[in-house]
């Protein structure tokens, strides 16, 4: 494995870590607090369609493009790059609500600096991909469609 792609592995498994905690100590507050699972379904709809958009068979867990990964700017892509992301923070978001304290909102902050790592690798990569990359990147926005 290239010492590049260990990065991605890395920033992975500490996603996969982070959620399973905020999880575990969270669920039971979503599982009892009805509204909460509003915010968790919608996260996982916006996930969900970033995944349809690429199509299941050509998703990635790390940051690195496929060899001949083609550039993906239709369904949610046509409004923001990073809609699993995005998904993730808003789902997760619930999570960290249902620990009933400052232990959730800091995995969550850490999820959010991970997602952020993961972020920008994945375009640094896409850009010399693809050059059509860039031009994507000044007509999307990352996270939120028509803010950042």
């Amino acid at each position: 494995m290239k010492n590049g792609k260990w990065r991605g592995v890395v920033l992975v498994g500490l996603q996969v870590v982070v959620c399973v905690l905020l999880i575990w100590l969270g669920g039971r507050g979503v599982w009892e607090t009805r509204w909460l699972w509003i915010g968790v379904i919608a996260g996982g709809i916006i996930s969900a369609s970033g995944v349809w958009a690429i199509r299941v068979s050509k998703v990635k867990l790390t940051p690195e493009p496929g060899a001949e990964a083609p550039l993906c700017d239709r369904g949610i892509y046509a409004h923001i790059r990073h809609p699993m992301y995005s998904g993730l923070l808003i789902a997760f978001a619930m999570f960290a609500i249902g620990t009933h304290g400052m232990t959730g909102w800091i995995l969550w902050l850490g999820l959010g600096v991970i997602l952020w790592l993961k972020l920008r690798i994945e375009e640094t990569l896409w850009s010399a991909h693809d050059p059509a990359y860039r031009d994507y990147m000044r007509r999307t926005k990352r996270l939120v469609p028509g803010v950042w």
